[in-house]
């Protein structure tokens, strides 16, 4: 069974040593694997490096790697990325019908991963000219404004911050269908 995804950093070989976080469910936070197959482009590929859009084949010791969830990443088995249920984010509210308030419930897309959660807590109103504090604890951020959110996921995601790593630290908050803010992870809180 293939495993299809881009690949964002690094290189992945067959015979490299791999976990998939967050993980197969009922196999804990990280499920380790070795790369068997690599496709890039259809093709066997002997290497598949960054920016490569690459299909899989993994083994595991045990493990039904057909239940990888939607959203997993990767990553190198001595390395495995963060898994977090709340983080703060810069972001900037869209064309929102109504202004992003603490508390709204909201999808949260990131990288592949999709989850509910919610605004748990508004930190502060950015200058959009300067980027400093303009008011901190905002009771809203209206249409057009740049804040900084605190953000609660459901369950786990992997996410990283925006300075560390790029393509990971994304994130887009969408309610009813509608984008309402878009931003970057500045703090992975837990």
């Amino acid at each position: 069974h293939l495993q299809a995804g881009k690949l964002e950093g690094g290189a992945l070989r067959p015979g490299s040593r791999v976990v998939l976080v967050p993980g197969v469910p009922g196999c804990g936070p990280g499920t380790p694997a070795t790369v068997k197959c690599v496709e890039v482009d259809g093709c066997v590929a002997r290497v598949a490096r960054a920016g490569d859009a690459a299909e899989v084949a993994l083994a595991g010791s045990g493990v039904d790697l057909s239940a990888v969830p939607s959203g997993a990443v990767l990553c190198h088995a001595d390395f495995p990325a963060p898994l977090v249920t709340r983080f703060e984010a810069r972001v900037v509210v869209l064309d929102a019908p109504v202004p992003l308030l603490r508390g709204a419930q909201v999808t949260l897309h990131a990288h592949s991963a999709r989850e509910a959660g919610s605004v748990t807590a508004l930190v502060a109103l950015l200058d959009a000219k300067t980027g400093e504090t303009a008011r901190v604890r905002p009771r809203c951020l209206a249409r057009g404004q740049t804040g900084v959110v605190e953000v609660t996921a459901g369950r786990s995601m992997v996410l990283e911050e925006y300075a560390d790593y790029r393509s990971l630290g994304r994130v887009a908050l969408r309610e009813g269908g509608r984008t309402v803010a878009v931003g970057i992870v500045t703090r992975l809180i837990e």
